[in-house]
């Protein structure tokens, strides 16, 4: 853990690496969403019927009465993260566009079929996760479709992106921000580790960008698939952060101020509003994670809880068969915090049913 006096030398260095952009504060287009200086405006963004179902995607646009960057807030990637859904409510009417620099684009629900159905991780029209489809195929599916929306309309157009998430009604997960480091433009990676050390919190997960990028993979007209939203973001340009907070499906009050205060802290730190910084302290990082996962279906018991520390080969938990009989056993493959858990008796084959980190005083 460092220190308070190391952890503020840090920000500052960080932060004097950042260049805040100043855009113009006229109007800010997203679909067809207008929002002229000084207004805050509401609507919605057609996703057509094509291939399959369409659906609708609602955005709000805080066009400030200032000039400041543009800073994107994605919301509702998978169908039961309601923390992320809940605080972007608490700040659209909050916040005072005639009191911002810059501008704040809010996308409430990416996933409304996902987020309507309650379905976890995929959406029912097409059972793809939309997470795993930018920066999406405008000819696609739906899916498919909601992800070139927000890569070409939102992320296109940002000059910093949050991309908020949170556990699943079958998950607990601990509340952290991520961010990638080793990038090869080094200025995205030192301004997405100063978002996320201006999101603050107790920990933060930094990722090294050469393992996340091995996932990315080019298709059949040579355009890259990078798949997960914040990495679309960095890839373009766009310093990104990846946040997780609540889970189990709750109105967790403590896991929304979490994520309220840290994107208010964000929007200090890039001057978009008034207001002192906190520094946060202690941090902790954490170390990518390792997964456990199952090999069977059945009903499953854990025994640990999501922020507890374990040893390596520690029991995490086991499943049973229908009948009740032990069928599988779990256990830490490493030693560290255990950050996020399954919830629910019901598991099925090949579900990530732990994640566990090494916690840290280093980035490396």
């Amino acid at each position: 853990m460092l220190n308070r006096l190391s952890l503020l030398a840090v920000f500052c260095m960080l932060i004097s690496q950042v260049t805040v952009t100043s855009q113009s504060s006229n109007k800010i287009m997203v679909g067809t969403i207008v929002a002229e200086s000084g207004t805050k405006v509401s609507g919605i963004i057609e996703v057509p019927q094509e291939v399959d179902q369409g659906t609708i995607i609602p955005v709000s646009i805080i066009n400030g009465s200032k000039p400041g960057p543009v800073l994107s807030l994605i919301a509702g990637q998978h169908g039961t993260e309601y923390v992320p859904v809940i605080t972007l409510q608490r700040l659209l009417s909050a916040i005072n566009p005639g009191e911002v620099s810059g501008t704040i684009i809010m996308v409430h629900i990416a996933n409304v079929p996902s987020f309507k159905e309650r379905r976890i991780y995929y959406n029912p029209i097409d059972g793809k996760n939309l997470n795993r489809q930018y920066p999406g195929n405008k000819n696609g599916t739906v899916t498919e479709k909601i992800a070139d929306i927000i890569t070409s309309q939102i992320i296109d157009q940002s000059d910093y992106l949050l991309d908020l998430h949170g556990g699943e009604i079958n998950e607990t997960i601990l509340n952290y921000a991520c961010f990638y480091y080793d990038c090869p433009d080094t200025k995205i990676c030192e301004q997405s580790e100063f978002l996320a050390h201006a999101f603050g919190g107790y920990y933060l997960q930094p990722y090294p960008y050469n393992i996340v990028a091995d996932t990315t993979y080019w298709d059949y007209n040579d355009t890259i698939k990078s798949k997960y939203c914040d990495l679309t973001a960095v890839m373009r340009g766009v310093p990104a952060v990846f946040v997780e907070a609540g889970g189990r499906g709750n109105r967790d009050e403590g896991s929304i101020l979490y994520m309220e205060h840290g994107i208010t802290n964000v929007m200090k730190s890039l001057k978009m509003i008034k207001g002192e910084i906190n520094i946060y302290d202690p941090v902790i990082y954490l170390s990518p994670e390792e997964s456990v996962v199952s090999q069977v279906d059945g009903l499953f018991y854990s025994e640990v809880s999501c922020g507890q520390y374990v040893s390596k080969d520690a029991m995490l938990g086991y499943t049973t068969d229908y009948f009740g009989k032990r069928i599988e056993e779990y256990r830490s493959p490493i030693t560290g915090i255990v950050i996020m858990a399954y919830d629910t008796p019901v598991v099925n084959k090949d579900e990530n049913l732990f994640y566990v980190s090494l916690p840290r005083d280093s980035i490396r």
